[in-house]
C-alpha cells in the first residue's frame, strides 16, 4: 500500500511541476541555466573532479550542453549517458567532440553515436550531475518514472559527488521515499546552492 500511495504522491507532484517548466520560455530556460552553470563551475568539488558524468537535457530541463563545453576547456573528461530502448539501463560513454560525435537515441535524447562510444567504468565517476522532474531539501528527487537513473545512483561508488540541477520552482516541500532511492549530495538552482545531507536526518 506504501508503494502505491508513493507513486500517487510522485505523480501529483509531477503534475503539479511540469506545467511551470514548460511555461518558461525558451530564453528564461537558458538565462537561469546559465547561472546555475556559474554555481555548478564553482564549485570546490567540482574544480577538483577529472571525471564529471553529466546528462543530455531536453526541452526545458535545466541546459547542460555550455556546461559540457566549458568543462571540456577545464581538460575534464565528460561521460554521456547511452541509452539503450531493449535494455532497463544505460552505459556512461566519454565524448570528445560533442558536435561531431552525438545523435539522437531512442528516446529522442542526444547521445553517443554507437561507433563514438568509449564506455567508462562506473567506478571511476567522481561526479554525476543528475537531472530531475523535482527534488526536495534533503535531495530526494523525482525524475519521469523510468527509473534510469534510480537504478544508476546505487551502482555508483559511495565516494561519487551526486549533484542534482533544478530551477527553484521545482523544489517542493518533500518528496516520499522508497527504499531503494538515493538522494543527491547537492542541489544547484538560479538562486542557491543547497547541501542536502546536512539536512537529512
Amino acid at each position: 500500500m506504501e508503494r502505491v500511495d508513493t507513486a500517487q504522491l510522485k505523480a501529483r507532484i509531477r503534475r503539479e511541476v511540469l506545467p511551470k517548466r514548460l511555461a518558461m520560455s525558451g530564453s528564461e530556460c537558458q538565462a537561469k541555466s546559465l547561472v546555475i552553470q556559474e554555481k555548478l563551475l564553482a564549485l570546490p568539488e567540482f574544480a577538483a573532479g577529472k571525471i564529471v558524468a553529466f546528462y543530455m537535457a531536453i526541452g526545458k530541463e535545466v541546459q547542460t550542453k555550455e556546461m559540457i563545453l566549458q568543462s571540456m576547456a577545464m581538460a575534464k573528461r565528460i561521460l554521456i549517458p547511452k541509452l539503450y530502448r531493449s535494455r532497463t539501463h544505460f552505459i556512461w560513454s566519454e565524448i570528445r567532440d560533442i558536435e561531431r560525435e552525438m545523435c539522437r537515441g531512442d528516446f529522442g535524447i542526444l547521445e553517443p553515436q554507437e561507433r563514438y562510444v568509449r564506455a567508462v567504468p562506473w567506478k571511476e565517476i567522481e561526479l554525476v550531475i543528475v537531472p530531475g522532474v523535482a527534488f526536495d531539501l534533503k535531495g530526494r528527487r523525482i525524475g519521469f518514472g523510468k527509473g534510469y537513473y534510480d537504478r544508476m545512483l546505487t551502482q555508483l561508488e559511495k565516494t561519487c559527488l551526486r549533484v542534482g540541477l533544478a530551477f527553484e520552482f521545482q523544489i517542493v516541500p518533500e518528496i516520499p521515499q522508497l527504499e531503494h532511492d538515493i538522494p543527491v549530495h547537492k542541489l544547484i538552482t538560479e538562486k542557491r546552492v543547497i547541501s542536502c545531507l546536512l539536512k537529512q536526518g
